[in-house]
């Protein structure tokens, strides 16, 4: 069984490699409130891939180091309490694009059952948008921390065909949901 989730999150995490390549560096986290209460992340490694207009996917992934997992289903996920949201989108927006990529890890890998809860009761996976410096559009934390964390000062996009110099909130939250379920680089 531990193959066949394995194999299945790979699967998913290949899908976003495709879809929305991130880049990734060590920063601390500042939250819009000014609270710099957040450790450094070691980011997600995710680099831009396209030197020659082609993806080239490589079966090379990896587990944070002790393979980290969910031990208690469903893994439940909800923002945190008061969170704030890039400008341009609305909670409605930002809610469904999360649902929407929490979705798909359910459908890629049905053995994950994921449940929704209320902004600050204490989900499993907490997400929050904050100001990440540099070139990092978000990051996650593994099992069984589940911090999700996407910057709040990227162009974000809802819509089904981002614009010019836009990322995708749905794949950006897929990707990040990836590393909060165990997987690495």
């Amino acid at each position: 069984m531990a193959a066949t989730i394995s194999n299945q999150l790979f699967g998913a995490f290949l899908m976003f490699l495709v879809l929305q390549p991130f880049v990734a560096k060590s920063r601390p986290v500042k939250f819009d409130h000014g609270h710099n209460n957040v450790k450094q992340s070691p980011g997600c490694g995710i680099t831009h891939g396209k030197s020659d207009g082609v993806f080239h996917l490589v079966e090379n992934y990896s587990f944070f180091n002790g393979d980290p997992k969910w031990e208690n289903f469903p893994v439940t996920y909800g923002f945190r309490s008061g969170f704030s949201l890039p400008a341009g989108l609305d909670s409605q927006e930002v809610e469904d694009a999360i649902d929407a990529a929490v979705l798909e890890w359910q459908t890629t890998a049905p053995k994950f059952a994921f449940q929704k809860v209320e902004p600050g009761d204490g989900a499993d996976i907490n997400i929050a948008f904050a100001e990440l410096s540099g070139t990092k559009y978000g990051f996650a934390y593994a099992p069984p921390n589940g911090s999700l964390f996407l910057d709040i000062d990227t162009n974000w996009s809802t819509s089904s065909n981002p614009g010019t110099l836009q990322l995708d909130l749905q794949s950006g939250a897929m990707h990040e949901i990836g590393h909060t379920l165990g997987l690495g680089s």
